[in-house]
């Protein structure tokens, strides 16, 4: 049985280790975003880079045959990760990423926590 995407909202993720970070990142799923296959989450510590302290992260699938319900069946995804400082973050429209210039991005398998 399929389950709805809303069962994703509030749920916690982890971030593998990637080029970016060495530990996983663990996030709290705030959003997703149906149609574009991405998710908005809420990062549970702060990651400081470069002088720069990011608080959210935007995820979208790699591929396009993964979608974001594969987290929901245990399914690991592999992720284009950017993440977004407090500053950068706008409620009205968390998914814009278009100040994105380079920086705080990776890609990087996606697991739903416990």
């Amino acid at each position: 049985m399929n389950r709805p995407l809303s069962d994703l909202l509030g749920r916690e993720v982890s971030i593998l280790p990637s080029e970016l970070v060495e530990y996983p990142i663990l996030a709290v799923i705030r959003l997703f975003e149906d149609n574009s296959n991405k998710l908005f989450v809420e990062l549970l510590k702060a990651v400081n880079l470069n002088a720069h302290t990011y608080t959210f992260a935007v995820l979208e699938p790699r591929l396009e045959r993964d979608e974001l319900s594969g987290l929901l069946r245990g399914n690991a995804l592999l992720c284009a990760v950017t993440l977004v400082p407090e500053d950068r973050h706008d409620p009205a429209s968390p998914f814009n990423l278009s100040w994105w210039r380079g920086g705080a991005a990776t890609i990087a398998d996606v697991i739903l926590c416990s």
